[in-house]
């Protein structure tokens, strides 16, 4: 999964395809273990910070809710 959301956002270089890739995972650890990744690879590769992160998610997901939680950790 790690290498998928890896790829999905080199690709782009944003979050376009990685966070509704996250989003639609059945098992909610795995939901929130691929935000977590998503959100821990834009913040070391891409310099975001925790609130364009939080931008992204709710420009890309139609329930940011989780997404945005998971960035600011």
């Amino acid at each position: 999964m790690r290498g998928v959301v890896y790829a999905l956002i080199d690709n782009t270089w944003d979050v376009r395809y990685a966070l509704p890739f996250c989003a639609v995972l059945s098992q909610q650890n795995d939901r929130i273990g691929c935000f977590q990744a998503s959100a821990q690879y834009l913040t070391g590769t891409l310099e975001k910070s925790p609130a364009e992160i939080a931008k992204d998610c709710a420009q890309h997901l139609s329930r940011p809710a989780r997404c945005i939680e998971l960035s600011s950790r």
